[in-house]
Order: structure tokens, then C-alpha cells, then sequence
């Protein structure tokens, strides 16, 4: 029996340490040899594609949105596929149910209920980080939507590098989103056992190399077909018997100190965001965008032409709104149907309310993303319509800013239902205790600054589209004067 019960801090270790060795061999390969990856290869087409695409905006401007929707619907599926099993785990440990666990007996190794919690606490984790990551992909996925048919890029070098980087970028978070589902699978089969989840971890390890490498042939035929570019950047890859569900591995005392201690660091970062934001846009990934997306409106509109552009452009976002909101209102649901089909105890107590409270913070939470982007939507389908109409000549300056403003509108609901989202990640694990959330609230801020906060390269580059603009407005409005 104490061999048994050993197995699992053995097995467990050495099949996590093979994985985690094999992806710090494949990051240091894709640094120093990219193309021996499929990951560098693939981040050096993605970048020849952008110079290509982006040599003419408003010729190429549908086949690239195009191309990039079928990308936000690949991350659209990993993303509903990673909150849907999230949920459907978190409600599981936290089921009243008191039956007995059958399945323990097939199980060889460690039985008891700690063991059991860490098995759906790291599943859930990986789901998790699939989830965040292909959010990201989405978000990127749409900001390029955007830069790559804005015609003031086009024969701009910066310009191009910075579209390219953001679309590397993307597909990078898209990895990182696979990856997570492709370390959920050995933890699947620890379920069962520290003997399945070690044989799968060395099967997935062998696998994973035969799918991240290449074949000299293969090399060969990128060399000969991809421009070589002595000044390209390297792509960045920045590129039991005992059930489970009776787990109470948490000192009661802690949720009233750890709770709001991690809901207060969120909220105060959110609040300096907001500050910071409104003093400083350009520093911020989010006042960058806001920018950007003026100047695409008001290309857009100062030719009928670019309708067809626009719309295709205006459905990426609205996909991607969509998902959202229907992940969000589905997981509402699920939240409300097991809160009321769950057994509730004679005598109230602490312990219940508590449990009562979990669930009803995080429907909140979904109930709010789901108002956002149902608004999100309503004004991208708006835009749809304004984008299309032509404006008069008189005035035409202030319709085209009233559509930038609805524009910028929904993208701004769109950020506030992914943070509503974001806040819940901390009170899913919440269900696992007061630590679990505390320490994800703290990890959610570190990672949200560096989510939120702009480059150098990112604000010069914005800087001088805003210098050529307005050059260019100081031209017009000279010529017109001359004229006059």
C-alpha cells in the first residue's frame, strides 16, 4: 500500500519535469534556430505574408481579413471548449453529492481526497491558461484586422513590422493556448492513475517533437520561396472511498482576508488603469488601439470603395463579441440550474453562505460580460451601418468623428466584458480556497500590466502616424486656402 501511494510523487514529477524540459529545449530552439521549428517557419511566412498583403491595403484588404477570420474561429473553438470544461470541473468538486467514488478502485495509486483535489485543481488551471491565452489570440487576431487595411501604412516599414509583430503575437498566445490543452491530457489520465498520466506524458513528448520540428526538405522550401530579409527581426515567439466533492482543504477564516484582499488588488489596478489611461493614452495598449481605429474610420469612409472592407473588418469583432457573449450567458445558466438543484441544508451556517456567495460572484461576472458584449455587438452592427452612408459635405468632419466614437464605443464594451471575464478566473479557483484565489488575483494583475501597457516601439510608431496626419490635414488645408 505505501508503494502505491508513492507512485504518485514519482511518476507525477518525472512525467511534468519530461514535458517541462522538452518546451524549455523547444523555446531555446526557436531563439537560436528558428527555422528548424515549425514555430519559427511558420512566424516567418506570417511576416512575409503582412509585407505582401500590406503593399497595397485597400487592393488585398478582404483576402487579408479574411484570412485572419479563419484564425479568430480556430481560437474562437479552443476558447469555448477550455471555460465550458472550466466550469463543468469547477461545479463538479464543488457538487454536494455524497456518493461514493466507484472509479477509485480501478485506480492504482494514491487515493486520498488531497490527491484528488490537486487532479481537477491543475486541470482546471490548464483550461484555464487555454482559455486567457486564446482570448488574447482573439483580441490580437482583431486589432491586425484593423492595421492591415489601414491605407496610411501602405510602403511604411514600421508600420508593417508593427502589424506583423502584433499577428506573431497572436499566434504566439494561440501556442501557448494549445500547449496548455496539450498538458491537460496527461493530467486527464492521472485520474486514473500516476502510471497512465507518466506514459502519456513520454508519448506526448515524443509526439510534440515530431510535430514542432522540420525536415531539411521543408527548410529547403522556405528558403527558396520566403524574400529573404537581412533586416527582419527574428520572430518573436513571445513568441478514494472518500469522495472528493466532501474537500475542505481551506481554513474558513482565511476568505475573509485573502477574498478581499485579491479583489482589492484587482480593482485598484483597474482603477489606475483608468486613471493612467485618460492622463497618458499612449502608454496604454488600450488608448493605442482607440487611435488606431479613428484613423482606420476615417480612411474607411473617405472612399465608397472600401465598404466591402469595412463590413468583413466590422465581422471579425462581431464574431468575436459573440462568442463571448454566448459562452457567457451559457455558462449563467449552467451556474443557476446547479445553484438551484443543489441541495440546501436544514440548518443555515457560515460555511454555506460562503459556498452560496462563490457561485453567485461568479455569475455576476459572466451576467456582466455577457451585457457587455450583447452591447459590443449592438454597436459594431451600428457602425455597419453608419461606415456605409455617405456623409454630406457639409459636416463631414463631425459624422465622421460621431462614427469613430461609436466605433471606439463598442470596443469599449468589448473590454469591459473580457475583464468581467478576467475577474472570474480568480473565483473560479476560489471554489479551491481562499489561497488559490488570492494568489490568482495577484498573477492576474502582473500579467494584466504587461497585457496593458505599450512599448516604445508601439508609441512611436503611433506618434508618427498621428505627425503624418496632421501634416498631411496642414497640407490640405493650405492647398485649400491657395485655392480659395
Amino acid at each position: 500500500m505505501e508503494v502505491e501511494e508513492q507512485l504518485d510523487t514519482v511518476l507525477v514529477p518525472l512525467g511534468l519535469g519530461l514535458m517541462g524540459i522538452y518546451h524549455v529545449w523547444l523555446v531555446v530552439t526557436v531563439r537560436l534556430d528558428p527555422r528548424r521549428t515549425v514555430i519559427g517557419l511558420n512566424a516567418e511566412s506570417r511576416r512575409q505574408w503582412v509585407f505582401s498583403l500590406m503593399a497595397d491595403p485597400l487592393k488585398n484588404g478582404v483576402l487579408a481579413v479574411q484570412t485572419i477570420r479563419n484564425n479568430i474561429m480556430a481560437s474562437t473553438l479552443l476558447a469555448t471548449t477550455a471555460i465550458t470544461l472550466c466550469s463543468i470541473i469547477g461545479v463538479f468538486v464543488s457538487s454536494t453529492s455524497t456518493s461514493s467514488n466507484i472509479s477509485s478502485k480501478l485506480v492504482y495509486g494514491n487515493k486520498t481526497a488531497i490527491i484528488s483535489a490537486v487532479k481537477y485543481f491543475t486541470l482546471m488551471l490548464c483550461f484555464l491558461v487555454s482559455f486567457v491565452c486564446n482570448v488574447q489570440s482573439i483580441r490580437y487576431y482583431a486589432h491586425v484586422s484593423f492595421l492591415s487595411t489601414l491605407p496610411t501604412s501602405q510602403g511604411k516599414r514600421e508600420a508593417m513590422q508593427y502589424a506583423a509583430r502584433s499577428l506573431n503575437r497572436a499566434s504566439f498566445f494561440w501556442s501557448v493556448g494549445l500547449r496548455a490543452f496539450y498538458f491537460s491530457f496527461p493530467l486527464f489520465l492521472w485520474i486514473f492513475g500516476p502510471i497512465p498520466m507518466f506514459v502519456c506524458s513520454c508519448v506526448m513528448t515524443v509526439v510534440l517533437y515530431f510535430l514542432d520540428t522540420t525536415t531539411s526538405f521543408t527548410r529547403q522550401l522556405h528558403c527558396h520561396s520566403l524574400q529573404r530579409d537581412t533586416n527582419a527581426v527574428d520572430p518573436d515567439p513571445s513568441i478514494n472511498n472518500s469522495s472528493i466533492h466532501n474537500i475542505n482543504i481551506d481554513v474558513p477564516s482565511l476568505d475573509y482576508v485573502l477574498v478581499p484582499c485579491g479583489l482589492l488588488v484587482l480593482g485598484v489596478y483597474h482603477f489606475w488603469l483608468l486613471i493612467a489611461i485618460r492622463r497618458h493614452p499612449r502608454r496604454f495598449v488600450i488608448g493605442l488601439n482607440r487611435m488606431s481605429r479613428h484613423r482606420w474610420v476615417y480612411h474607411m469612409m473617405s472612399d465608397s470603395k472600401n465598404g466591402i472592407l469595412a463590413i468583413q473588418t466590422l465581422r471579425n469583432n462581431l464574431m468575436a463579441s459573440t462568442l463571448l457573449a454566448t459562452i457567457a450567458i451559457t455558462l449563467s445558466s449552467l451556474i443557476s440550474a446547479v445553484v438551484s438543484n443543489s441541495s440546501s441544508p436544514t440548518k443555515p451556517s457560515v460555511t454555506g453562505y460562503i459556498h452560496t456567495f462563490k457561485y453567485f460572484s461568479i455569475l455576476v461576472c459572466f451576467l456582466a460580460a455577457f451585457l457587455c458584449n450583447m452591447q459590443c455587438i449592438r454597436y459594431y452592427a451600428h457602425v455597419s451601418f453608419l461606415i456605409n452612408a455617405p456623409p454630406l459635405d457639409e459636416g463631414r468632419d463631425e459624422y465622421i468623428e460621431y462614427v469613430a466614437q461609436k466605433l471606439n464605443r463598442g470596443s469599449l464594451f468589448w473590454s469591459l466584458g473580457l475583464r468581467a471575464f478576467y475577474f472570474s478566473f480568480p473565483l473560479l479557483l476560489w471554489i479551491f480556497g481562499a489561497v488559490a484565489m488570492f494568489g490568482c488575483s495577484s498573477v492576474m494583475v502582473v500579467l494584466l500590466y504587461f497585457l496593458d501597457t505599450a512599448n516604445s516601439a508601439s508609441r512611436n510608431l503611433q506618434n508618427g502616424e498621428v505627425l503624418h496626419k496632421e501634416e498631411a490635414n496642414n497640407r490640405d488645408v493650405e492647398v485649400g486656402g491657395e485655392s480659395r
